[in-house]
Protein backbone atom coordinates (compact mmCIF):
# COMPACT_ATOMS: atom_id res chain seq x y z
CA UNK A 1 0.00 0.00 0.00
CA UNK A 2 3.43 2.38 0.05
CA UNK A 3 3.54 2.89 -3.50
CA UNK A 4 -0.35 4.04 -3.66
CA UNK A 5 -1.34 7.94 -4.10
CA UNK A 6 -3.29 8.83 -1.56
CA UNK A 7 -6.14 11.45 -2.29
CA UNK A 8 -8.06 13.12 0.37
CA UNK A 9 -12.03 12.95 0.70
CA UNK A 10 -15.23 11.97 3.01
CA UNK A 11 -18.40 11.07 1.80
CA UNK A 12 -21.57 8.63 1.51
CA UNK A 13 -21.15 6.69 -1.89
CA UNK A 14 -23.62 3.97 -2.70
CA UNK A 15 -22.90 0.23 -4.77
CA UNK A 16 -23.30 0.61 -8.39
CA UNK A 17 -23.22 -3.30 -8.24
CA UNK A 18 -22.03 -6.57 -5.97
CA UNK A 19 -18.68 -5.51 -4.90
CA UNK A 20 -15.64 -7.30 -3.21
CA UNK A 21 -14.57 -5.64 -0.41
CA UNK A 22 -11.04 -6.47 -0.32
CA UNK A 23 -7.52 -6.14 2.36
CA UNK A 24 -5.31 -4.10 0.34
CA UNK A 25 -6.09 -1.11 -2.52
CA UNK A 26 -3.08 -1.92 -4.51
CA UNK A 27 -3.79 -5.64 -5.40
CA UNK A 28 -5.91 -7.73 -6.51
CA UNK A 29 -4.83 -11.20 -7.61
CA UNK A 30 -5.60 -14.10 -5.74
CA UNK A 31 -1.58 -14.52 -5.89
CA UNK A 32 -1.01 -11.54 -3.72
CA UNK A 33 -1.77 -10.47 -0.40
CA UNK A 34 -5.06 -9.09 -1.05
CA UNK A 35 -7.24 -10.65 0.84
CA UNK A 36 -11.77 -11.10 -0.06
CA UNK A 37 -12.84 -10.14 3.66
CA UNK A 38 -16.62 -9.55 1.93
CA UNK A 39 -19.00 -9.24 -1.12
CA UNK A 40 -21.23 -6.22 0.02
CA UNK A 41 -24.29 -6.23 -2.28
CA UNK A 42 -25.45 -3.24 -4.80
CA UNK A 43 -27.26 -0.19 -3.59
CA UNK A 44 -25.48 -0.36 0.14
CA UNK A 45 -24.39 2.63 1.61
CA UNK A 46 -20.86 2.97 2.93
CA UNK A 47 -18.66 5.97 4.08
CA UNK A 48 -15.43 6.66 1.98
CA UNK A 49 -12.50 8.17 3.93
CA UNK A 50 -9.69 8.16 0.95
CA UNK A 51 -9.49 7.61 -2.85
CA UNK A 52 -6.15 5.67 -3.51
CA UNK A 53 -4.49 5.27 -6.78
CA UNK A 54 -2.31 2.17 -7.39
CA UNK A 55 0.51 1.74 -9.58
CA UNK A 56 -1.44 0.41 -12.26
CA UNK A 57 -3.25 3.49 -12.71
CA UNK A 58 -6.57 2.02 -11.00
CA UNK A 59 -8.54 3.81 -8.30
CA UNK A 60 -10.32 2.35 -5.17
CA UNK A 61 -11.64 3.51 -2.21
CA UNK A 62 -11.02 3.17 1.44
CA UNK A 63 -14.31 2.79 3.75
CA UNK A 64 -14.57 2.85 7.34
CA UNK A 65 -17.18 1.42 9.50
CA UNK A 66 -19.54 -1.83 10.22
CA UNK A 67 -17.42 -3.12 7.32
CA UNK A 68 -13.61 -1.65 6.86
CA UNK A 69 -11.20 -2.06 3.41
CA UNK A 70 -11.27 -1.27 0.13
CA UNK A 71 -13.44 -1.74 -2.92
CA UNK A 72 -12.64 -0.32 -6.54
CA UNK A 73 -13.62 3.33 -7.20
CA UNK A 74 -15.07 2.34 -10.17
CA UNK A 75 -18.11 0.33 -8.11
CA UNK A 76 -19.26 3.67 -5.79
CA UNK A 77 -21.05 6.28 -6.64
CA UNK A 78 -20.31 9.40 -4.67
CA UNK A 79 -23.53 10.34 -2.81
CA UNK A 80 -23.39 12.71 0.19
CA UNK A 81 -19.87 15.00 0.83
CA UNK A 82 -19.08 14.83 4.69
CA UNK A 83 -16.83 18.37 5.92
CA UNK A 84 -17.76 18.06 9.51
CA UNK A 85 -14.04 16.87 9.85
CA UNK A 86 -12.93 20.38 9.33
CA UNK A 87 -12.51 21.69 12.84
CA UNK A 88 -10.73 25.07 14.89
CA UNK A 89 -9.48 24.10 17.63
CA UNK A 90 -8.26 26.28 20.44
CA UNK A 91 -9.56 29.45 18.56
CA UNK A 92 -8.88 32.95 20.91
CA UNK A 93 -8.60 36.83 19.40
CA UNK A 94 -8.82 39.80 21.81
CA UNK A 95 -12.26 41.38 22.26
CA UNK A 96 -10.87 45.17 22.03
CA UNK A 97 -7.70 46.55 21.23
CA UNK A 98 -6.37 49.79 20.55
CA UNK A 99 -6.36 52.11 17.13
CA UNK A 100 -3.07 51.44 15.19
CA UNK A 101 -2.04 47.93 17.36
CA UNK A 102 -2.21 44.66 16.22
CA UNK A 103 -4.86 41.80 15.95
CA UNK A 104 -3.62 38.48 17.39
CA UNK A 105 -5.22 35.31 16.37
CA UNK A 106 -4.72 32.10 17.60
CA UNK A 107 -5.89 28.74 17.20
CA UNK A 108 -5.38 25.70 14.79
CA UNK A 109 -7.89 24.44 11.63
CA UNK A 110 -7.67 20.69 11.15
CA UNK A 111 -9.04 18.39 8.70
CA UNK A 112 -9.48 14.52 9.46
CA UNK A 113 -9.94 13.36 5.93
CA UNK A 114 -10.85 16.70 3.43
CA UNK A 115 -7.80 18.41 2.10
CA UNK A 116 -7.64 22.10 3.03
CA UNK A 117 -7.12 24.60 0.08
CA UNK A 118 -7.10 28.38 1.31
CA UNK A 119 -7.97 30.09 4.75
CA UNK A 120 -10.55 32.88 4.41
CA UNK A 121 -10.63 35.42 6.84
CA UNK A 122 -13.25 38.55 6.56
CA UNK A 123 -13.42 41.86 9.04
CA UNK A 124 -16.75 43.43 8.97
CA UNK A 125 -17.86 47.03 10.73
CA UNK A 126 -21.03 46.49 12.65
CA UNK A 127 -21.54 50.00 13.67
CA UNK A 128 -25.34 50.98 12.82
CA UNK A 129 -26.56 47.28 13.01
CA UNK A 130 -25.26 47.34 9.75
CA UNK A 131 -22.58 44.43 8.20
CA UNK A 132 -20.19 45.64 5.95
CA UNK A 133 -17.18 44.13 5.16
CA UNK A 134 -14.52 46.49 5.40
CA UNK A 135 -10.96 43.71 5.11
CA UNK A 136 -10.94 40.66 3.72
CA UNK A 137 -7.32 38.30 2.84
CA UNK A 138 -6.81 33.81 2.29
CA UNK A 139 -3.79 32.09 2.56
CA UNK A 140 -2.75 29.34 0.57
CA UNK A 141 -3.01 25.90 2.46
CA UNK A 142 -2.78 22.62 0.54
CA UNK A 143 -2.35 20.57 3.77
CA UNK A 144 -4.67 19.09 6.60
CA UNK A 145 -3.54 21.85 9.16
CA UNK A 146 -2.92 25.61 9.41
CA UNK A 147 -1.79 27.29 12.42
CA UNK A 148 -3.17 31.24 13.00
CA UNK A 149 -0.50 31.72 15.10
CA UNK A 150 1.42 34.33 13.60
CA UNK A 151 -0.09 33.35 10.11
CA UNK A 152 0.00 35.74 7.06
CA UNK A 153 -4.02 35.89 7.57
CA UNK A 154 -3.08 37.82 10.88
CA UNK A 155 -0.70 40.24 9.15
CA UNK A 156 -1.99 40.88 5.48
CA UNK A 157 -5.16 42.03 7.33
CA UNK A 158 -3.66 44.99 8.48
CA UNK A 159 -5.77 45.49 11.64
CA UNK A 160 -3.66 48.93 12.45
CA UNK A 161 -6.13 50.61 9.80
CA UNK A 162 -8.94 49.85 11.27
CA UNK A 163 -10.97 53.18 13.05
CA UNK A 164 -12.61 52.99 16.13
CA UNK A 165 -16.11 51.09 16.23
CA UNK A 166 -17.59 47.63 16.00
CA UNK A 167 -16.27 44.98 13.89
CA UNK A 168 -16.82 41.18 13.65
CA UNK A 169 -13.49 38.79 12.34
CA UNK A 170 -14.99 35.71 10.51
CA UNK A 171 -13.05 32.61 9.64
CA UNK A 172 -13.53 29.97 6.89
CA UNK A 173 -12.05 27.32 5.51
CA UNK A 174 -12.05 25.96 1.28
CA UNK A 175 -11.64 22.49 1.37
CA UNK A 176 -11.40 19.51 -1.47
CA UNK A 177 -12.75 16.06 -1.48
CA UNK A 178 -11.46 14.03 -4.45
CA UNK A 179 -14.27 11.40 -5.74
CA UNK A 180 -14.19 9.58 -8.73
CA UNK A 181 -16.76 9.74 -11.78
CA UNK A 182 -16.74 8.77 -15.22
CA UNK A 183 -13.39 7.21 -15.50
CA UNK A 184 -11.97 10.53 -14.23
CA UNK A 185 -10.47 11.85 -10.66
CA UNK A 186 -12.27 14.69 -9.95
CA UNK A 187 -12.60 17.34 -6.87
CA UNK A 188 -15.63 18.49 -5.33
CA UNK A 189 -15.13 22.47 -2.91
CA UNK A 190 -16.88 23.55 -0.46
CA UNK A 191 -16.63 26.58 1.53
CA UNK A 192 -16.66 25.43 5.64
CA UNK A 193 -17.73 28.40 8.31
CA UNK A 194 -15.41 28.09 11.16
CA UNK A 195 -15.58 30.62 13.85
CA UNK A 196 -16.65 34.42 14.41
CA UNK A 197 -15.45 36.99 17.26
CA UNK A 198 -16.96 40.27 17.58
CA UNK A 199 -14.51 42.94 19.23
CA UNK A 200 -14.25 46.60 19.28
CA UNK A 201 -11.75 49.08 18.50
CA UNK A 202 -11.30 52.31 20.61
CA UNK A 203 -9.35 55.71 20.49
CA UNK A 204 -5.78 55.55 20.55
CA UNK A 205 -5.58 57.78 23.87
Amino acid sequence: ADTCKHYPTSFEGVLLENAHLRSQPCLESEETDSKLLDTINVDSKVHVVSLIENTKGEYWYQIEGEKAGYIAAKQIRADAFFYDDVVLENASAPSALRQGKSFKIKGEILSGYNQLYTVRSQIFTLDNEEKVQVLATSDMVEDTRYSLNNSAISRELAFRDLTPGSYRYELAAVVGSYYYDFGQLQIRWETVALWNSDFRVTEKN
